[in-house]
């Protein structure tokens, strides 16, 4: 199995939930994600690449200008 920087991981999933450019967020979530991913949130689930671009543009719109930044560094098992 490849080690993952977590700091790293997390700080390239939170920049994609905010991420303007479309370009850059495609770019994140295919490198972080396998199309089938499945993503589970109290607004519902998300599928596949494009369902994690349909939630990010649903973030944009309901919190512009929004960014998420790490409490601390992760802690992984």
């Amino acid at each position: 199995m490849t080690e993952i920087d977590a700091t790293q991981f997390m700080t390239d999933i939170f920049g994609m939930w905010t991420e303007p450019d479309v370009d850059a967020r495609r770019a994140v979530i295919q490198s972080r994600f396998a199309e089938g991913v499945h993503f589970h949130d109290p607004d519902g689930e998300s599928v596949g690449h494009a369902g994690l671009e349909a939630f990010s543009d649903s973030l944009q719109s309901r919190f512009p200008g929004a960014r998420f930044t790490l409490a601390g560094v992760p802690r992984t098992q």
